[in-house]
């Protein structure tokens, strides 16, 4: 598969070797390497496709055609041999239509990959804009339910916690990462992975703790987080457990107790979805995310404005805020209660 090009060709620019390869590293270094792995993944995902469907190879730029083509077959019906074979080819994991957010992220990386080469993209075509506008609100009339994960509220941790009821250093650290994940401001899986012990600062009633990037924030300003109450607590027994002074907040810890190196946003997902399994939970409803829309939701269930919930998730606007809210309660809302 053609490598993804990270400094857009451009004839007018005459540059040695050595820069460009400087420029490559400077950008590289400024995308995630899990976005830089979607990447590769999306495109040979619908190169795959593409060669099953039409028996098309992989060139550049991608005909606007051909685009259209992928998006009606996700959104309308793949042909079932098609699907069969990259099913056995191991690229779709199973039968059934994709989820919206995943097709409009493989346009994206189609539409990135294009805009680094310095090609036309074929995404910009007007029809392909006007597809994709329409294609949610299609999707949704049909019935057929744009998926988020179950926001895990207030009642959802206390359940959650409830399993973590030994002092094991497994259970001490999983209850601080669900406290803290939670209480903090439902910070993302990344978010949580990237601290460091460092990063905290004690309190009079636990902690505060500096993060110095997100996933929409790279302003280089650290931002502060409380980790107070209850999720202070849990956070100091589980650094007096687990006696680390450096390095990553959260480790790996092997059942026999030893503590290694630090655990991925796949490990903080995966301790959430066995603690959902272990409390009884749906784990298939719930995932890391459900910290975050699970924060939003019971503060706005509480009462509280967003004004001082955007002050601790750190979204980047009050739309995207909003998306976060899942199932909140309109019964006691004071708007109801104008009259």
């Amino acid at each position: 598969m053609e490598e993804l090009q990270l400094v857009t060709s451009d004839s007018s620019l005459v540059l040695p070797e050595e820069t460009k390869d400087q420029l490559k590293s400077i950008i590289r270094s400024g995308i995630a390497e899990n976005t830089l792995k979607s990447y590769h993944k999306d495109l040979k995902y619908f190169w795959t496709w593409a060669r099953i469907r039409s028996g098309r190879e992989e060139y550049y730029p991608i005909e606007p055609e051909l685009v259209l083509q992928f998006l009606t077959d996700h959104f309308c019906l793949i042909p079932s041999n098609v699907e069969d074979e990259m099913i056995r080819l191991g690229v779709k994991k199973k039968k059934g239509p994709l989820k919206y957010a995943t097709i409009k992220r493989r346009l994206f990386t189609i539409s990135a990959f294009h805009t680094k080469q310095g090609l036309p993209n074929p995404c910009k075509h007007r029809l392909v804009i006007e597809v994709m506008s329409k294609a949610r609100k299609a999707m949704i009339l049909q019935g057929i339910e744009i998926e988020k994960k179950a926001p895990a509220v207030k009642n959802i941790i206390t359940k959650l916690v409830a399993t973590c009821n030994s002092d094991s250093l497994v259970d001490l650290r999983d209850k601080a990462i669900i406290l803290l994940g939670f209480s903090s401001g439902g910070r993302r899986r990344s978010e949580i992975a990237n601290f460091r012990v460092t990063d905290l600062e004690k309190v009079h009633n636990g902690y505060t703790i500096r993060m110095y990037h997100s996933k929409s924030d790279f302003s280089g300003i650290p931002k502060t987080f409380p980790v107070i109450g209850q999720s202070g607590i849990a956070l100091t027994e589980y650094l007096e457990a687990v006696g680390i002074t450096t390095g990553p907040l959260f480790r790996n810890i092997s059942r026999h107790g030893t503590v290694h190196d630090g655990l991925s946003g796949i490990g903080i997902h995966q301790i959430v979805k066995k603690r959902c399994q272990m409390a009884g939970l749906d784990e298939k409803l719930f995932g890391s995310r459900s910290l975050r829309s699970g924060f939003v939701t019971e503060c706005i269930n509480q009462g509280i404005g967003l004004h001082e919930i955007k002050k601790l998730t750190n979204h980047s606007s009050f739309k995207s805020l909003e998306d976060y809210a899942i199932g909140v309660s309109v019964i006691d809302s004071p708007a109801a209660k104008i009259l």
